[in-house]
């Protein structure tokens, strides 16, 4: 049982890359599909200007909400989500490492380390709840709220079958 759940995780974590590889392919090619970037180009180009402001804060600040605005088109567009969770959040490890991730003890980890590295390459204090804003783009059952159920209904299979 374990090293099945083992196996699951390496296979589920490696194809996660896969899949980023095959939706490059996807947008590169033209396709306009859900697992192709044109479906939200002007979402993705929000991200590549976002780091146009006065300062480092600001730009910081900025690409984090463009990241979410793309996060948000990408994964709970209801027209596409069910093809996303089938892509990249088909395993139920998949979904334990996402809630590991956002444990208050990984998000108090992943802003130490964000301040660390901020502070040696920029200078003044780094910006407050990026990090948390960031992290939640892992959790699509709660990111997504009720614009799709798709997520929160595969959570619940999970659960159901203990893992």
């Amino acid at each position: 049982w374990y090293q099945r759940r083992v196996r699951e995780a390496v296979v589920s974590t490696q194809s996660t890359g896969s899949n980023i590889g095959r939706v490059l392919d996807n947008t590169f090619r033209g396709d306009e599909g859900c697992l192709s970037l044109h479906r939200a180009e002007e979402e993705t180009i929000g991200v590549i200007l976002s780091m146009v402001h006065e300062t480092d804060k600001e730009n910081a600040k900025a690409y984090i909400e463009a990241c979410l605005k793309l996060w948000d088109s990408l994964m709970c567009d209801v027209t596409c989500a069910e093809e996303m969770q089938d892509t990249f959040y088909s395993s139920c490890c998949i979904k334990r490492a996402a809630e590991e991730l956002n444990s208050k003890k990984m998000r108090k980890n992943f802003t130490r380390v964000f301040k660390n590295v901020w502070s040696m390459m920029y200078k003044g204090t780094s910006p407050k709840g990026v990090m948390d804003q960031y992290l939640s783009m892992f959790e699509p059952a709660t990111f997504c709220g009720d614009k799709t159920q798709v997520y929160s209904d595969f959570n619940e299979q999970c659960e159901a079958i203990g893992a």
